[in-house]
């Protein structure tokens, strides 16, 4: 999924990720991908609250910090409540054995 971001030169309208995931957290991916999107917006999920630092996670353009389990409301709520209406989502650690789903 990293390297498909580094490559496209259409990103996606923003990007869903894991805070953990095999390789890489969903900070360290968010680190990587900036400095080829600097305004893709992005939404981070994740089961242990101790470990994101809401601040770093602002900081790299994270919008939204979802606890899991995520209720589907609230997500669709915080989508909706975006600049522009997502067309293209890529969602990455969110369902084991599918780390990237594009929809």
């Amino acid at each position: 999924a990293l390297s498909w971001l580094e490559r496209t030169e259409t990103p996606p309208d923003i990007l869903v990720s894991d805070q953990t995931m095999p390789g890489l957290t969903g900070m360290e991916l968010l680190a990587a991908v900036r400095p080829r999107h600097p305004t893709l917006p992005a939404f981070l999920c994740t089961g242990l609250t101790d470990r994101v630092d809401p601040d770093q996670a602002q900081s790299h353009g994270v919008r939204r910090i979802f606890i899991k389990p995520i209720q589907t409301d609230e997500f669709l709520a915080a989508l909706a409540g975006l600049d522009q209406r997502p067309q293209h989502v890529v969602a990455l650690g969110l369902h084991q054995g599918h780390h990237l789903a594009r929809v």
